[in-house]
């Protein structure tokens, strides 16, 4: 899985592997509390904090067959990361990944996220590897639930006290998008 770490132009984006010099801006939004409100994680405390999530990335890229996929979202004009897509759990058996994302809260509504899932979408289907994309996202979280709708993506489930968020239970929706069906 290692060859779908390539560079993706778009035209506002480079959807690339994460680098050191990253490391300011990951953290500016995996700090920010609006940012990670909805996700089962809470906000980085500490530069450090995001440190440690840049290495295990960066190492993990050193892998034959990488467990997590992490592509970095940068904006072409300013080359600034503004967030990242992440594939994980693939299982060759059943050709099928899942995805998950985060994006500064100053890039939100401007199409961005849209923009590079697409990208990752495509090359995700054409690698031949995969016909299942798959991700969950908390009933609370309509915008990321309406994103995956205007990419193609069906909802298949509600799944009650699925994961925890800051302490609390919550529902999330699983939906997916079939190579064989959706496209």
């Amino acid at each position: 899985m290692n060859y779908l770490l390539q560079t993706i132009a778009t035209n506002r984006l480079k959807i690339r592997k994460l680098k050191p010099s990253d490391l300011q801006d990951i953290f500016e939004y995996s700090s920010n509390d609006d940012a990670v409100s909805l996700l089962s994680w809470g906000p980085h405390k500490s530069l450090q904090e995001s440190k440690n999530y840049l290495d295990g990335v960066l190492e993990n890229y050193k892998k034959e067959s990488p467990s997590n996929i992490v592509w970095g979202i940068e904006l072409l004009e300013s080359n600034k990361l503004i967030g990242v897509v992440r594939a994980f759990n693939y299982s060759e058996v059943s050709s099928k990944i899942e995805l998950s994302y985060i994006l500064n809260p100053v890039f939100q509504g401007k199409g961005f996220m849209k923009e590079a899932l697409n990208a990752i979408i495509n090359l995700l289907f054409g690698s031949g590897d995969i016909n299942r994309i798959q991700a969950h996202c908390s009933v609370d979280n309509d915008s990321s639930f309406n994103l995956l709708l205007s990419l193609k993506f069906k909802k298949e489930g509600h799944l009650r006290f699925f994961w925890k968020i800051k302490g609390v239970f919550k529902d999330t929706y699983i939906l997916s998008k079939i190579k064989t069906l959706d496209s």
